[in-house]
């Protein structure tokens, strides 16, 4: 009987490489939605006896039973049973496959012996290794399902076992309990969230001021470095101006000189041009008196700005560390109350 044809209950079969026989075929609690097949081995390999949870689907050897799904179930054909035992479908259909596959193992024989190439034997080679990498990889599967079921069965087993000796009341109190203690803690965790919600806003205003203060903070020590720059050019200005009213002083003081050395008439005339270049430069050094008193006014205005300027910024960033301060605190104490939340959730 080819393995693409319904399987029945008496059906000699293989499963990840051991041989039994279906002994069941229906829904389980393993699984309400897909037909699973009740297999029981030839030897203790199993994992049941043909029940699951206290409920009977078969009888069977203990330890000799397992259910799967029909992805997992490979037929087999039982050569020591007779034709005769078996129906005329079942028969001819033996016969028919057990014909066709003698007369393709003999074709491939003779084309083998007569046209072989090696191309087509190192296809034939690539197919077997491929069909060898396909087999490993559904065994695996199939090791990992029997896993995943064996672990189930042990689960429901010790729920089995723990409420196995109490009574129905009982068991329907601890489950309203059990409601109970999980909508509380549906209520702490969504608490929680809400909290952790909290604390990310925090977080961000508390990144927005720093990024703020960083910003305005820059934007001073630009402003302090423009007025040291303007500072320097009225100083530089200033000793300019001291290098010129000294240059003056020596010009009159060489004037005082020459007028005292002239002493006759032939002189009167160039003491004239002396006294009005005394006037003249007089008058400048009076302008320049005024000027370097207008500078020092704007130096000391200047420096006031400065002090102002930067007693006003010292006052603004001693409040953002205060709001800075007083952000960290309730952020620390937010972190206490979720690290108690989240403890008393995971207890």
């Amino acid at each position: 009987m080819s393995q693409k044809s319904k399987f029945k209950i008496g059906d000699r079969v293989k499963v990840q490489g051991n041989v039994g026989f279906i002994k069941y075929i229906g829904k389980t609690k393993l699984s309400e939605k897909a037909e699973m097949y009740g297999i029981e081995f030839e030897k203790p390999v199993g994992e049941n006896d043909g029940s699951i949870d206290s409920t009977r689907y078969f009888e069977g050897k203990r330890k000799s039973c397992v259910f799967v799904k029909r992805k997992k179930v490979k037929l087999l054909v039982n050569l020591d049973t007779p034709i005769s035992d078996l129906s005329g479908s079942e028969s001819f259909e033996i016969i028919s496959s057990n014909i066709s596959l003698t007369q393709e193992s003999t074709d491939t024989s003779n084309e083998n012996g007569n046209e072989s190439t090696p191309d087509e034997s190192e296809e034939e080679t690539i197919s077997k290794e491929s069909e060898k990498e396909k087999n490993k990889v559904d065994e695996d599967e199939d090791e990992n399902e029997y896993k995943d079921q064996e672990e189930e069965m042990k689960f429901l087993k010790q729920i089995e076992e723990l409420w196995l000796d109490k009574d129905e009341s009982v068991i329907l109190e601890e489950l309203e309990q059990a409601n109970q203690e999980i909508d509380l803690l549906a209520i702490e965790r969504s608490s929680s969230m809400n909290k952790i919600a909290l604390f990310e806003k925090t977080i961000g205003a508390y990144s927005f001021i720093r990024i703020k203060e960083n910003e305005e903070e820059e934007q001073q020590n630009q402003e302090i470095e423009k007025l040291e720059k303007e500072i320097e050019t009225v100083l530089s200005f200033i000793h300019n101006k001291s290098q010129e009213e000294i240059e003056n002083q020596k010009i009159l003081s060489q004037i005082k000189v020459d007028i005292e050395n002239l002493g006759n008439n032939e002189l009167s005339e160039k003491v004239e041009q002396k006294k009005e270049q005394v006037i003249e430069l007089t008058r400048k050094f009076d302008e320049l008196k005024e000027k370097n008193q207008k500078t020092e006014e704007q130096t000391t205005s200047i420096c006031t700005n400065i002090d102002s300027t930067r007693y006003s910024h010292q006052n603004e960033i001693d409040d953002y560390k205060k709001n800075i301060d007083s952000m960290d605190d309730e952020i620390l104490k937010d972190e206490e109350r979720k690290k108690k939340l989240w403890t008393r959730y995971n207890k």
